[in-house]
This record gives C-alpha cells, sequence and structure tokens, in this order.
C-alpha cells in the first residue's frame, strides 16, 4: 500500500546574505495511514522546516531538492492553487501558541464556518450545526454561545480546543499538531492531551506530533523520528526506541528529559556542546563534537545507516562496527 506521506532525500537550504542554511539534509520519511508519528529534537533541528515543507508553507528564500508525495501527488510540482485545496481539506494543522493562531478580530463562529469553505455541498446552516458539534466533541460547554465569541474573551486552554476544532472540521487525511501543549500551564496541559487521545480516532489518516516532550511521546506516538542538525538520526516504534535507544543522542535526550527521569533524587543530566552552525556543518556525524562515545570515523566521515529492532534504523558508526 502507498504510504499516506512519502518524503524521499528531501533536502532544504535557505538562502541569506550570509550563505546557505542547511536546514534539512537527505530526509527519508514514511507516514503510513492510522498512524501517529512523533517528531522529537532540539530548537534548530529541523522540525519546523520539514513540517512546513509536508503543508508546502516553505519561504520564498527556500531551496528544495528530494521529493514530498502525499497520497501519491508531488507536493512541490503543485501551483499555489493546489496547495492551498491541500491545507484545506488534506492536510490540517493545530500550531503551538493558541493565542496567536486564532484571528483576534474574527468570531469563533464566523471561523469555524469558514475552514469548512471546501465543503460546498454544505449550507451555511450545516456548517454551523457542525461546528456546535465539533466544540461538544472537543469539550467546550454552551458551544451556541461560543460560536459569538472572540478568541480573546477565551483561556489559553480554551483557544486551544477551539483551534483542534477547527482543524478536525476539515476532516483532513493528515493532521500536523505542532507543539500543542507549548504555551499552556501544567493542568490545561494535561486536558488537552486528553483531548490529544481522543482527537485519534477522529482523524481519518494519521497524525504527525511534533514536541520537545518525550512523555507526550510515549503517551500518544506509535513510532518517533528523533532529529538532530537537519538530520533524523534515529527512528523507530516508540517501545523499541525508548526501551533501547540506539543513537547516542537518543539516549541522550532520553536521559535529561524530566519526565523520564525514575530517580528523582538523581541530578538531571544535560547534553554538553551545542548544536552545530548550520551555514557550515562538521564533515562527519553532527552530533560527534558533543558525543561521548565518539572516534576518529564520526569526525570525518558521515554515519551510515544502521538498521534497528522493529524496523526502525539510526544513524552511527558505532553501531555500524
Amino acid at each position: 500500500m502507498t504510504p499516506l506521506l512519502d518524503i524521499q532525500g528531501l533536502s532544504i537550504d535557505y538562502l541569506t546574505p550570509h550563505g546557505p542554511v542547511h536546514a534539512l539534509r537527505g530526509i527519508d520519511l514514511t507516514v503510513e495511514r492510522g498512524e501517529v508519528l512523533g517528531l522529537v529534537g532540539e530548537s534548530g533541528s529541523g522540525k519546523s522546516s520539514l513540517i512546513s515543507s509536508m503543508m508546502a508553507l516553505l519561504p520564498a528564500n527556500a531551496r528544495l531538492d528530494g521529493s514530498l508525495h502525499f497520497e501519491g501527488r508531488d507536493i512541490a510540482a503543485m501551483g499555489e492553487r493546489e496547495r492551498r485545496q491541500l491545507r484545506g481539506d488534506g492536510i490540517a494543522s493545530i500550531f503551538q501558541d493558541p493565542f496567536t493562531a486564532l484571528n483576534p478580530v474574527v468570531a469563533i463562529g464566523t471561523l469555524l464556518v469558514e475552514v469548512q469553505h471546501h465543503k460546498r455541498e454544505l449550507s451555511r446552516r450545516e456548517k454551523k450545526a457542525r461546528a456546535v458539534d465539533m466544540l461538544t466533541r472537543v469539550g467546550i460547554s454552551d458551544p451556541e454561545h461560543r460560536l459569538r465569541q472572540y478568541p480573546f474573551e477565551l483561556s489559553g486552554g480554551m483557544r486551544q480546543r477551539v483551534a483542534i476544532a477547527a482543524a478536525l472540521l476539515t476532516d483532513p487525511t493528515l493532521l500536523i499538531a505542532d507543539e500543542p501543549t507549548t504555551a499552556l500551564d501544567a493542568t490545561t496541559e494535561a486536558q488537552i492531551i486528553d483531548l490529544l487521545r481522543q482527537t485519534r480516532s477522529m482523524v481519518q489518516g494519521a497524525i504527525v506530533f511534533v514536541t520537545h516532550h518525550l512523555g507526550l511521546v510515549a503517551a500518544l506516538c506509535d513510532r518517533v523520528a528523533v532529529m538532530y542538525a537537519g538530520e533524523i538520526v534515529e527512528i523507530g516504534p516508540v517501545t523499541s526506541i525508548f526501551a533501547a535507544p540506539q543513537h547516542p543522542y537518543t539516549r541522550a535526550l532520553l536521559e535529561c528529559d524530566p519526565a523520564m527521569l525514575r530517580d528523582v533524587a538523581r541530578r538531571l543530566p544535560t547534553i554538553g556542546g551545542t548544536v552545530p552552525d548550520l551555514h557550515e556543518l562538521p564533515a562527519g556525524c553532527a552530533f560527534a563534537p558533543r558525543c561521548p562515545t565518539a572516534c576518529t570515523a564520526c569526525v570525518q566521515t558521515p554515519a551510515p545507516v544502521v538498521a534497528s529492532a522493529g524496523g526502525g534504523w539510526a544513524r552511527c558508526h558505532r553501531l555500524a562496527s
């Protein structure tokens, strides 16, 4: 069966006055129907560039090489009209900041009707009825009243529920959730996580969940792709990677995540060093300068891809030796 999303050899450079920024390098990734895929990595790892390419939202200074196919269609070859249609009824997104994701001068009801613009077979009354039903499904009480309110009248958690409702009303085949709990307090975050679990049954195709919170990946995802300096360094089933991470960077991420710390008395470790400059990447493994097990080959040559448990793989010289 053809994957819902098929990305092969994807590289993206951003042209700047100081030279190209190598945001993504040689990304190979498939997303199957029915799965939830987690994308994790530090800031600057390439997560945002990857999901922007999925939604055909790259800026004008981006230069793309490789292929992206959604439901067999070449995203890079689409015209602007076809791309807008793709974002209207194929791919939907939930952004991380509910305070800026919604237009403050557009009433909730107007927003939720307008996101259904591609459903020409429905009347405005029917679209409003669907909006009321969806607000109820995402846990918003008195939905008829909420339709008349504006985003600034709602709390952060309520705004994020509205954003989730707006995404689901498009009946997306692929839902991209970009750090959807980052701007929320702990209590509201827990409520939105429960809602995201329920969202899985409302999406016809697949979900890509972008986060730095590994505990959320463990709770919500089937597979996880770990990104570093524009590359996927490890990918595989969540159970396999959390039980036995193969790449040194994946192990380091798990060790320094508070949610994964078993011994609360133990000092939380950190990853030494800094992410490399994406203008001038090292010749070998990008993680080598920070890796405690790096060898000469790691510094001099790119890391090979080595198969791991559950159909996954990792890029590491140590695994190949």
